[in-house]
């Protein structure tokens, strides 16, 4: 394994030398300009980048240099504070890994050796859903290859994540993708809507009801267990009440439910990705959402794009969606694709409704148009 260690602590690279001298093949470089073409000259496995207390910008914008560059090695930042502000930062820019200095000689070999395992291929690969699969990110767009490159390096690190999104946009298949894509795969995969949930049920249907709790009651497990070594995902996270916000807070900070009508502790392993369409920053000025809930969720923070700012990925969707139509609906030679004008139509459309918006275009044209090829004229909006 060949590592870069790139750092203008001299001291820090020398200790480096010492801690990893037996477990790969290391070199060791200011963060000068000189830095990036060593990447290139020596192609590492990993580049380990120190970022100091992340006040340096030049360092953090180092870190995306390096992950778009032609060797694209697997990246690990080190500094020497744990602010979660940094550490998101890191992981935005392209780090797969974070680690606060002091640095010990196991817990390091043991990340450099994961990292160049999952060392990420040279290009995010466009997906594309095919029939019968589970739903995922579509599309070619800067904006979509640039939230799927950041979504691979959120799936590595096992901390709480917070989809931001108009709706439609696709927060659940963002959501499923995380999981698909981190160690937690083989594990449950448990969606939630919290604004479905009434106040009155939330603490039985989170965290789990013992028999005789209340009236009818039968011992149970809630949807914290049932995510147990996988995801879960909480949909409409800004539709909770403060107490069911105060209680969800409580199980965060401690990983250990208790069921409704009982007082033993039950300790869980759920990695959590809440979503929200809203503007949580001011339903907390407004005091309808926690501060310290907040901070809790959005340790690392994911925007997805709207529609209208990737108009290119509308062919691609829209074939995606006319294919799934094929499948239910047998057309007998009626339309099967879109014509330029047709294409040109919702190029120009607002999309509002985002993806959800589209697709039901796409479905509602490819079932009322007698013709092969659908035009414009058969493209409606609400």
């Amino acid at each position: 394994m060949k590592v870069l260690f790139i750092s203008d602590d001299l001291k820090v690279r020398q200790s480096l030398k010492v801690l990893l001298q037996d477990c790969c093949l290391l070199e060791c470089c200011p963060a000068d300009e000189n830095a990036l073409s060593r990447i290139n000259e020596h192609t590492p496995d990993v580049v380990v980048l120190d970022i100091g207390d992340g006040a340096d910008r030049t360092a953090i914008e180092m870190l995306a240099t390096i992950q778009y560059g032609p060797s694209r090695p697997a990246l690990i930042a080190v500094g020497s504070v744990s602010d979660p502000e940094v550490v998101t930062a890191a992981i935005k820019h392209g780090a797969d890994d974070y680690l606060t200095k002091p640095l010990r000689a196991r817990v390091l070999q043991s990340k450099l050796a994961v990292a160049a395992q999952n060392r990420p291929p040279d290009l995010i690969s466009v997906v594309a859903e095919s029939p019968g699969d589970a739903p995922r990110l579509i599309g070619e767009s800067s904006p979509m290859r640039g939230l799927q490159a950041l979504l691979r390096r959120v799936a590595r690190v096992d901390l709480p994540v917070l989809l931001l999104g108009e709706s439609g946009t696709g927060k659940e298949v963002a959501a499923r993708t995380i999981h698909r894509w981190s160690r937690r795969s083989g594990g449950p995969f448990i969606t939630v809507n919290c604004g479905a949930i009434p106040e009155s049920l939330f603490e039985s249907e989170m965290f789990g009801v013992d028999r005789g709790a209340f009236t009818g009651a039968l011992t149970r497990r809630g949807y914290f267990e049932a995510a147990d070594g996988g995801t879960l995902f909480l949909d409409e996270i800004g539709e909770l009440s403060s107490g069911a916000q105060a209680k969800l807070l409580r199980v965060l900070e401690d990983q250990i439910v208790v069921h409704m009508g009982s007082t033993r502790q039950r300790r869980v392993d759920a990695r959590l990705i809440v979503a929200t369409n809203c503007d949580l920053k001011r339903e907390i000025d407004a005091g309808r959402f926690r501060m310290d809930l907040y901070f809790r969720l959005c340790v690392l923070g994911c925007e997805l794009p709207p529609l209208r700012e990737r108009p290119e990925d509308i062919p691609l969707l829209s074939a995606v969606f006319l294919a799934r139509v094929a499948e239910r609906v047998p057309f007998e030679g009626r339309a099967r694709e879109l014509s330029g004008p047709a294409l040109e139509k919702l190029a120009k459309h607002r999309w509002p409704g985002n993806i959800r918006e589209l697709r039901n275009v796409i479905e509602r044209a490819a079932v009322v148009s007698d013709r092969r090829v659908i035009g414009p004229n058969d493209i409606e909006f609400l």
